[in-house]
């Protein structure tokens, strides 16, 4: 996909189109061990907060890029990704609109969640998307702590998604992800709060003065 004129790939698109998070699900049981006890955990999860590492590692070329930071989940489809280190980004969805805002390229990518896939959709409403997972997913074990997902839909912008599950209290603390071209995208959580709060204010995003933006297509807005 053409994400602006530049043409380099964001690490944060990589999580937004090729990431299908259950991360602080609730929900009807999905007949899955590992992912009924990722519900049952989280249950009566508002918000969270967490660090992570992300490594993805591009198929053509065999490339491992690694970047990390800070993100916050809030009920209704909300989410904040903000990269750190020398190329920091920010990923911003309020629920109906993603925002990828490249700090040192000045540019923005805006792009409406309803143009996603059924699969990408659900990425962006991690706090309730366990309803209607079945319904695009193929659910299997790949172990006593782990999950793995599989895309019924052709072209899905996730492919395939593995859960992997702390034995002690059933907390998330890996994703491994494979989009539709191979490309696989790892995130490991740490330092996870639940409920600690996150205003609304936080996933609105306003394009800075300069600042070139561009639709998913990479046409400018």
């Amino acid at each position: 996909m053409k994400i602006y004129s530049r043409q380099r790939r964001s690490p944060a698109m990589a999580v937004a189109l090729s990431l299908f998070i259950m991360l602080f699900s609730v929900g009807a049981a999905l007949g899955q061990p590992v992912l009924e006890r990722l519900v049952a955990a989280h249950e009566g999860v508002t918000d969270v907060h967490a660090r992570f590492v992300q490594t993805t590692t591009l198929e053509a070329a065999q490339i491992d890029r690694v970047s990390g930071g800070t993100v916050i989940f809030k009920r209704g489809g909300k989410m904040r990704w903000s990269y750190e280190g020398d190329d920091p980004q920010l990923l911003v969805s309020d629920g109906e609109v993603l925002w990828i805002y490249q700090e040192r390229d000045r540019t923005a990518l805006r792009r409406a969640v309803a143009t996603l896939s059924p699969a990408g959709r659900l990425a962006m409403d991690i706090l309730d998307g366990a309803r209607e997972m079945e319904t695009h997913f193929l659910v299997d074990s790949c172990g006593k702590n782990c999950a793995e997902l599989i895309a019924k839909e052709p072209g899905a912008d996730v492919d395939r998604l593995r859960l992997e599950v702390s034995p002690q209290d059933a907390m998330l603390t890996r994703i491994t992800s494979t989009d539709q071209v191979g490309n696989v995208t790892r995130i490991e959580f740490s330092e996870i709060r639940a409920n600690a709060g996150a205003n609304d204010d936080l996933f609105i995003f306003d394009p800075p003065e300069g600042v070139d933006i561009f639709d998913a297509e990479g046409n400018p807005l």
